[in-house]
């Protein structure tokens, strides 16, 4: 497990890895670690303890999978895209 500077999430090697080999998701990964970095005023690290609580159960302490990361981004993306739609 890898804390990334500036992220309340710890990530797993093999998430980091399965994201970089997905580059339509990389606007995405970078517009969520903005939104959640610690500087930003938002607690990161409760929203992804909660956010794998909802989605895995267990206390939601531990990185997400490589593919719950994955399945995150695309509902992150769908839905800016969808909001943005909304918008318009």
């Amino acid at each position: 497990m890898t804390r990334v500077p500036g992220l309340g999430m710890p990530l797993s090697v093999s998430g980091m890895v399965a994201v970089a080999r997905h580059p339509r998701l990389w606007s995405t990964a970078f517009r969520m670690a903005r939104r959640v970095a610690p500087d930003s005023g938002y607690d990161s690290a409760a929203f992804f303890r909660f956010r794998n609580q909802t989605q895995l159960g267990g206390d939601g302490a531990g990185p997400p999978s490589a593919h719950d990361l994955l399945v995150f981004l695309e509902w992150a993306r769908k839905w800016d895209r969808s909001a943005k739609g909304a918008l318009n």
